[in-house]
């Protein structure tokens, strides 16, 4: 009980506490493939080893992106994991079916470059997996073994590192991965036993069925934000440059270079389209301005870096008005910019 309301709480509490941040629902599909290994004890007679046994998972997730930086969801998998042992001249393989691992996980992407769609992640995923199986034997040539799986849920956690690769409307994600049992007692315990009338060599072998692993997810439905600023005609930098730009005073502050910019329209729906420019760079091109959120990622460079806002047209009823959201992880900053056909309007961000 105690497991499963340190679950519940590891899920749900992100999702609460970020409710209000701009959030993307995905379903992922993963597959993952590793390397286990097992304990041997030798008791009597011929020495048994190990070769590495292959691990095999399948799985799916529901997802929910709180933000560019983090993304959170519960899971399900399944899976093969076999052992591979050896002695003298024979040889013994087994393999147990992993029932259902159900987890939550959250995921921490970070941005290392500007305007580049592949970024380090961090990904840890913490669940209940059900072991159930009934004692197996097998004979080989010189042996007998016996198998015995464990009945019961045992808790996991899954740490995972890797590379995120972002498409248009879904997300690419390569890493590295380690499942851990939280398991007192092995789950799989062999018992080998030489067939022979006198003196049988025996061993043991013991496993909790944790692994290394490679992981492949595909996200779909992560539509990545981008900018449309390549549709932007020629000369429209100069009429830019023909009106007057008011610069505001106040100045905004990131510690990110990845920044959201949010649009809104600031009073009536009438009409207003709007340009935007990042150091001299179109990221937006005659955008309409409505009750909906257009949203645009910004790569902010050391230092201070220019938002400009150009008025397209003033709709139905003058100046421009547009108010604005600048989101970085958690963080949100909001303005009202004002233009019109002549006079832009700009405002410093800086990157610390």
């Amino acid at each position: 009980m105690n497991t499963r309301l340190l679950l519940l709480l590891f899920t749900s509490s992100p999702l609460f506490l970020c409710a209000q941040q701009p959030s993307k629902y995905s379903i992922s599909l993963r597959g993952n493939a590793g390397l286990t290994f097992a304990k041997i004890d030798h008791i009597q007679g011929t020495q048994l080893s190990q070769a590495p046994g292959v691990a095999i998972e399948l799985g799916s997730a529901f997802n929910a992106r709180l933000n560019d930086f983090w993304i959170v969801g519960l899971g399900l998998r399944t899976g093969l994991i076999a052992h591979s042992f050896s002695f003298g001249p024979s040889a013994y393989s087994a393999s147990y079916v992993l029932y259902p691992r159900f987890e939550g996980h959250v995921t921490k992407r970070f941005h290392n470059q500007k305007n580049v769609h592949s970024d380090p992640y961090f990904r840890m995923s913490y669940g209940q997996t059900w072991f159930d199986g009934s004692t197996l034997e097998n004979r080989t040539d010189l042996y007998q073994v016996d198998v015995y799986t464990i009945k019961k849920w045992i808790p996991h956690i899954s740490p995972e590192i890797g590379l995120i690769k972002s498409e248009k409307n879904s997300q690419l994600q390569l890493g590295l991965t380690y499942t851990y049992s939280f398991s007192q007692n092995p789950i799989l315990r062999f018992e080998f036993e030489e067939i022979q009338e006198t003196n049988p060599n025996k061993s043991l072998g013991f496993s909790n069925l944790n692994y290394f692993g490679l992981i492949f997810r595909y996200n779909f439905g992560l539509k990545e934000l981008r900018n449309d600023g390549s549709k932007i005609p020629n000369g429209h930098g100069i009429e830019a440059a023909r009106r007057e730009t008011r610069k505001r005073k106040e100045a905004f502050y990131f510690s990110q270079s990845r920044v959201v910019l949010e649009l809104t329209d600031n009073a009536q729906v009438d009409g207003d389209s709007v340009s935007v420019r990042l150091n001299g760079k179109w990221v937006l091109y005659g955008t309409p301005i409505d009750n909906g959120k257009k949203r645009v990622v910004l790569y902010l460079k050391e230092g201070t870096n220019e938002l400009l806002v150009f008025a397209n047209n003033e709709g139905r009823v003058s100046p421009n008005t547009v108010k604005v959201k600048l989101i970085s992880g958690f963080r949100r900053k909001s303005l009202t910019i004002s233009t019109s056909l002549d006079r832009n309007e700009a405002v410093d961000l800086i990157l610390k």
